[in-house]
């Protein structure tokens, strides 16, 4: 700022500069263009937050524009799509999962069916005996579960009901570890 400039602001401020603000008239228009409007009190206290608000919801446009799904956010957003658009369809995939096991275990039978389960964890004990130990606590719980809620309800009603037990027995006592019918199957060849 030149000194010249610094006293014509001066005298500006005191209303003193009246003659020589005609001859500098094309310096006043330009610095006009450059300087902003003086704005209201209210103007400014709504200025901040409002830059603060377009500042914010600019980094958020691009948040949401470099956003690279991975298949675990896509499967999720279509089954809550899915979910939006039929609401219907998750009890009826449900109730026709749950007819179709049922189904299969009217037609194979009470023994076929728990041979097949017994294979089935079989294969999963030697491919992943971690996943094996998982799958038998989560049905000992809920067997034990179901005998608790069992407990309640009266006698004559449960009288037949017997639950598997999924527990680990660690000690079998003497009598168990022979086989009870050894002693038979003896005598039967005897005779």
């Amino acid at each position: 700022m030149t000194p010249e400039r610094l006293v014509h602001d001066l005298l500006e401020g005191t209303g003193a500069l009246d003659a020589s603000a005609e001859s500098e008239q094309p310096c006043e228009e330009a610095n006009a263009q450059q300087a902003k409007p003086r704005r209201s009190l209210a103007d400014r206290l709504i200025a901040t937050p409002f830059r603060q608000f377009s500042a914010g919801l600019t980094s958020t446009k691009m948040a949401i524009l470099s956003y690279q799904p991975v298949p675990r956010h896509i499967a999720l957003l279509l089954m809550v799509t899915i979910l939006l658009i039929v609401p219907w369809l998750v009890p009826s995939l449900l109730a026709g999962v749950l007819g179709i096991v049922a189904f299969t275990y009217l037609v194979l039978g009470h023994d076929f069916s728990c041979k097949m389960v017994a294979t089935w964890f079989k294969w999963l004990k030697r491919r992943d005996s971690h996943g094996a130990e998982v799958v038998r606590a989560r049905a000992e719980r809920v067997s034990n579960r179901l005998t608790r809620w069992l407990d309640h309800l009266p006698a004559n009603w449960t009288t037949g009901l017997y639950l598997p037990d999924f527990a680990i027995a660690e000690d079998f006592s003497e009598k168990l570890k022979s086989d009870p019918f050894g002693r038979l199957t003896g005598k039967a060849q005897n005779y």
